[in-house]
């Protein structure tokens, strides 16, 4: 029997998940089907099924690729180490991750954010594979590291909440979820339509900043 050489399998495993993320950008995630990655990867359903059994693991492979990295944590960690003023410091949290979303977009990063919505609408489908994402992503570690910045500065008196803290957070995640969904909608006050702009990510964090800060009492 041949000896398989030493990587193959993790090769094709890459693969696969490059021939996913080709479907997944062709069309919505919610449509994606097995045969659809089978068709793409060129290789046999057999060969795809002995590394991927089902659709659900090769979107927790996909998932997994978004896993924290050394240079968020770096840039992280800096915004934490200023001696500015908290909420100057609040406003330059917020906007990094505008500065994330328009990155992972920009790299592909779409699709993991249209998995996460997949997932969220399905919470048994969830727990299926919860077990298996090896880490947590780069825009939840930020968020938890946004949620943490707020209720130490909340705790020591410098930001004073016009409302619960737990609901200023969970306002905070609904809208960057809502930005990572559908960042192109700009409504237009005067005309009572929605008109689309080609980035407009950094002018709805933007916003969300003003109104955060506004809701801690700047």
């Amino acid at each position: 029997m041949p000896k398989v050489r030493e990587g193959y399998a993790e090769k094709k495993k890459q693969e696969i998940l490059e021939a996913a993320k080709r479907v997944c950008k062709s069309k919505p995630v919610h449509d994606v089907a097995m045969r659809d990655i089978v068709l793409e990867s060129g290789m046999s359903q057999g060969g795809v099924y002995k590394y991927f059994s089902n659709l659900d693991e090769v979107f927790v492979g996909l998932l997994n690729q978004e896993s924290v990295s050394y240079k968020v944590k770096d840039k992280i960690e800096a915004l934490l180490q200023t001696k500015k003023d908290p909420f100057e410091v609040l406003h330059n949290f917020i906007m990094y991750i505008g500065e994330h979303i328009q990155e992972s977009m920009t790299a592909g990063g779409e699709i993991y954010f249209e998995l996460v919505a997949l997932y969220s609408k399905d919470p048994q489908r969830f727990m299926k594979i919860e077990d298996q994402l090896v880490e947590v992503s780069n825009l939840k570690y930020i968020q938890k590291k946004l949620h943490d910045f707020i209720t130490q500065q909340i705790e020591v008196k410098n930001f004073s909440p016009s409302v619960p803290t737990d609901d200023l957070l969970a306002f905070m995640a609904t809208t960057i979820n809502g930005i990572t969904q559908n960042p192109a909608p700009v409504y237009n006050v005067d005309e009572q339509k929605q008109v689309a702009e080609a980035a407009n990510v950094e002018r709805h964090v933007n916003t969300l900043s003003i109104a955060v800060r506004k809701l801690l009492g700047e």
